[in-house]
């Protein structure tokens, strides 16, 4: 049988409908690559809502990596995105009663360098039991809780032996080539006040376990100077009657603050403390990153704290600063140093790694320091930082390693991987001080 074509009129709408299929397409993609820049334009500014710096567009050299990078740029620069976020958290908080569960998935540094990504290359720990934890646990009286407390203890990245060996390796390297070395571990709120967490949730037993083992564990090391200012913490709390922690916040209070800079100094030089006055200050609003996480960002009144130190004067990049000025931390090292009329400084040279704890505490602890350079702990995952950080510490003679527990316990600070932690030691055993 011979096949006729239709009528012209009639072939009308398969032609529309192949311009549909190939106009569609366009239009999504127009929108994706071209809507933050029309955000941008109309006045819509990305903002680091997730606690994590904001993605990078990725390099299309990179290959397949591509995809799923530009997936995270396209989500973070979205218009929009946190009036979105804060409006599906208030809409699930009315509705149902507790805050919305976000995905915690790809590769990041959330809040104090615990990455919510999975095990690295290489990791030394068992694999996940696969639950999934929230970000944020809401605890009693309103008080939040970062949910990594409980998910980094729960799913290591590290096992407990090779933890253990990063920190005496560490330590190990500076005392033979002559420098000294403190560790801190600065608290997880939820081992601070656990009475403030809810009476049940996912992952309670395991962190338990976990963090009872790092202590035990880390009670074996030889020759370390391990400082925990969580007994100092709880000691102000009780005599002052305030706490030290934040509400709606996983760091420490300005007070608490004040506390982690004056048990530093005193592991350092005990003398930096006799003209050293701490005292409260004003209350002041701060935002709390927990509810931010949540996607309903509130603030709290917090008591700011004072540490006098007669005749002080700070300085970075060549010109003189306040304390409250002293620079935020960042994946390169940066340096501030003091000079004196009055009060002791401590004079050797010092590298300190950090994380947000130090970053919430820095205006208190630089004006203790002739010269103090400090970087991110988890800067080793960033490409070439390494051999900076290396550089860093052939001329120092004091390095200040703080992380926080979540991290410590799971091994998820990148100086805790053997790769890393090696690099750092051979760097100071290269270049010696003694």
């Amino acid at each position: 049988m011979k096949m006729t074509k239709p009528p012209r009129a009639l072939r009308k709408p398969n032609r529309l409908r192949r311009s549909r299929v190939v106009v569609f397409p366009l239009i999504g993609a127009l929108l994706l690559f071209g809507g933050p820049a029309i955000g941008f334009a109309l006045g819509d500014r990305a903002t680091p809502i997730d606690n994590r710096p904001l993605a990078a567009f990725p390099s299309i050299s990179e290959g397949w990596k591509f995809l799923p990078k530009f997936q995270a740029w396209a989500n973070d620069y979205l218009p929009l995105r946190a009036q979105a976020v804060r409006a599906n958290a208030e809409i699930s908080q009315a509705l149902f009663g507790e805050a919305p569960r976000f995905a915690t998935g790809g590769a990041s540094v959330g809040v104090a360098g615990v990455g919510t990504n999975t095990p690295t290359t290489g990791s030394t720990a068992k694999p996940s039991n696969g639950v999934k934890y929230p970000p944020v646990l809401t605890g009693k009286d309103g008080w939040l809780f970062y949910g990594s407390d409980v998910e980094a203890p729960c799913k290591p990245q590290e096992s407990m032996a090779t933890i253990m060996k990063g920190f005496q390796t560490l330590s190990d390297a500076a005392t033979k080539s002559g420098r000294k070395i403190v560790i801190v571990i600065a608290p997880d709120k939820s081992s601070a006040h656990p009475e403030l967490m809810p009476d049940s949730y996912a992952g309670k037993a395991c962190m338990a376990k976990q963090k009872i083992a790092f202590w035990k564990a880390a009670s074996t090391l030889t020759g370390l100077t391990l400082l925990d200012p969580k007994p100092a913490l709880a000691s102000f709390e009780k005599q002052s009657g305030r706490p030290a922690w934040r509400k709606l916040d996983t760091h420490w209070a300005p007070e608490g603050a004040a506390i982690f800079a004056t048990e530093l100094a005193k592991a350092l030089q005990p003398s930096l403390l006799d003209s050293t006055t701490v005292s409260p200050g004003p209350v002041e609003q701060s935002p709390g990153d927990l509810a931010a996480i949540l996607g309903n960002p509130r603030s709290e009144p917090v008591v700011t704290a004072n540490i006098d130190r007669p005749g002080v004067q700070l300085r970075s990049n060549g010109k003189s600063i306040t304390p409250a000025e002293t620079p935020d931390l960042g994946y390169s090292p940066i340096t501030v140093t003091a000079k004196s009329t009055s009060a002791q400084l401590y004079e050797p040279r010092t590298m300190l790694l950090g994380d947000s704890f130090f970053e919430a505490s820095r205006a208190e602890l630089a004006p203790f320091f002739r010269s103090l350079s400090y970087v991110h702990n988890m800067s080793g995952d960033v490409p070439g930082e390494n051999a900076t950080l290396a550089a860093q510490v052939a001329t120092s003679d004091t390095v200040v390693y703080e992380l926080v527990e979540r991290a410590a316990v799971g091994g998820y600070v990148s100086y805790q991987h053997p790769a890393n932690f090696n690099a750092l030691a051979t760097a100071m055993l290269e270049h010696p001080r003694n």
